[in-house]
């Protein structure tokens, strides 16, 4: 597993660029933890409807920019 810096974006446009620790054995990368500034771990979600990760954070929701 590798920690990868990746950026996510909130509804009001405010950005933050979290490490997110990646199984990087497979074609696609899966997601299995993101390191929060408070030193946490969040676990990632799906939203379906977006098909887009995302984690709650600071009561918001912070979606994965691709």
């Amino acid at each position: 597993m590798a920690k990868e810096m990746h950026q996510f974006i909130n509804r009001s446009g405010d950005k933050l660029e979290l490490a997110c620790i990646v199984d990087g054995t497979s074609e696609l990368p899966i997601y299995k933890g993101i390191l929060l500034p408070c030193g946490r771990t969040a676990k990632p979600q799906i939203a379906k409807a977006l098909a887009q990760i995302f984690i709650v954070y600071r009561s918001d929701k912070w979606y994965l920019l691709s």
